[in-house]
């Protein structure tokens, strides 16, 4: 896999505002209704900001009343799902550390993301391998297996990595995702449930009043992730 270019997410999740570090960041939301990403993701990002403009907005995620995160944080929260259900299952850990050499989403490409949230697939976003690689080392565990673990619902995937598909693992914070109507096979909102319906998007006319180029100075470096 060393030979594997990385790609990076686009720079609309990487975002930040004028005065963003000291809390006076003026983001206000303008679409709450953001449809499932997917192999589209490149596209949207593209309409979007033919819509509202080159680096002027952002994906936010609604976290509580009138409360947003950026992806930065939103993938934290979503990583704090996966340590919750691993904590609690320490029979997939067990698992995952003698079977496993690494686990991948979509790709086998994907193990070159690292603990890299910003180090994304070309046209596809992959969260829940990076989250079980952090949260593994985070628990004080490694891969010592030889086998690549698709962590996906997929008939491709085994046993465990199916029931690590974040389609599958109830949400620590049910309370927080909006619009989640259960039904007879799914009471409860998922990992998955969270990230697709609680995205939004922001918009920053302080942004929108800077040229192109100073817009750009607020971007994220991609090879950096804390």
């Amino acid at each position: 896999m060393g030979g594997i270019k990385p790609y990076y997410i686009p720079a609309n999740f990487r975002l930040n505002a004028p005065q963003e570090k000291e809390g006076k960041a003026d983001w206000r939301v303008v679409n709450e209704d953001v449809s499932q990403l997917g192999t589209r993701r490149n596209q949207v990002v593209r309409a979007l900001s033919k819509e509202y403009g080159y680096l002027t907005w952002r994906f936010a995620w609604q976290v509580g009343d009138g409360k947003y995160v950026p992806y930065k944080e939103a993938v934290k929260i979503y990583e704090e799902g996966y340590e919750e259900h691993l904590k609690a299952n320490p029979d997939k850990v067990q698992y995952l550390s003698e079977t496993a050499r690494d686990v991948f989403d979509n790709d086998e490409s994907n193990v070159v993301s690292g603990n890299n949230y910003y180090n994304q697939g070309k046209k596809l976003t992959h969260l829940q391998d990076i989250s079980i690689r952090r949260v593994m080392a985070k628990l004080g565990h490694s891969f010592n297996g030889d086998k690549l673990v698709r962590v996906r619902k997929s008939r491709n995937s085994d046993a465990v990595g199916k029931s690590l598909s974040p389609k599958l693992i109830p949400f620590h914070r049910p309370e927080i995702v909006k619009g989640f109507k259960p039904i007879k096979k799914q009471t409860e909102p998922t990992i998955e449930d969270f990230w697709q319906l609680n995205r939004v998007i922001q918009y920053s006319d302080s942004l929108a009043r800077l040229k192109p180029q100073e817009r750009q100075t607020f971007v994220d470096d991609p090879k950096k992730f804390d």
